[in-house]
C-alpha cells in the first residue's frame, strides 16, 4: 500500500473536486498536506474534513 508518511504534499485548487479529492486522500494516507485555493470559504471546509480524520494540514490563500 502506498505511504505518504513524513513527506509534505503542496494541492492547489483544492477547496474542490480532484484537487479537494487528492488533499483527502494524500491525507489519509499519512502525508502533511498543504491546501491551496482562491476560495478560503471551501478551503477551509476541507481543511476541517482533514482535521476531523486526524490529518496534518495548512491552509494557504
Amino acid at each position: 500500500m502506498l505511504s505518504l508518511e513524513n513527506k509534505v504534499s503542496i494541492i492547489t485548487g483544492a477547496a474542490m473536486g480532484m484537487g479537494k479529492s487528492t488533499a483527502l486522500l494524500f491525507a489519509k494516507i499519512g502525508a502533511k498536506v498543504v491546501v491551496a485555493d482562491f476560495n478560503e470559504e471551501a478551503g477551509n471546509e476541507v481543511v476541517e474534513e482533514i482535521k476531523q480524520n486526524g490529518g496534518k494540514l495548512h491552509f494557504v490563500r
